[in-house]
């Protein structure tokens, strides 16, 4: 569901596409979990309905991802399977920036 947002929410207003009149359309989902980070969403990351059910947007019910997902992609504990996994909050030092974390583009090679 895309719901309108205006200049008096300055992370709605950044993640958001072209103004129609006063305001401008977003995605419920992702604006819910971006006003729960307190930062904009990156456009390489996603927000996944945990139970499936696209029209709930409860907070409980988001998970954040790093890029596209389809059905079947899943987050589990690597070390006992459990799926029953809560996103914590790590210090800036520890986390990688998305540049590490997105493989270089290769261009092409000469002749092709």
């Amino acid at each position: 569901m895309k719901i309108c947002v205006f200049p008096t929410d300055p992370i709605g207003w950044a993640m958001s596409g072209p103004a129609r009149g006063s305001g401008k359309d977003i995605r419920e989902h992702r604006l819910v979990m971006a006003h729960h980070l307190g930062r904009p969403l990156l456009s390489q990351e996603t927000v996944h309905h945990i139970n499936g059910i696209r029209d709930d947007n409860r907070l409980e019910n988001l998970q954040l991802r790093r890029k596209a997902h389809g059905e079947g992609q899943l987050f589990a504990c690597i070390d006992c399977g459990s799926h029953n996994i809560e996103a914590i909050e790590l210090p800036p030092e520890v986390i990688p920036p998305l540049e590490a974390l997105v493989p270089e583009k290769r261009s092409a090679a000469p002749g092709r």
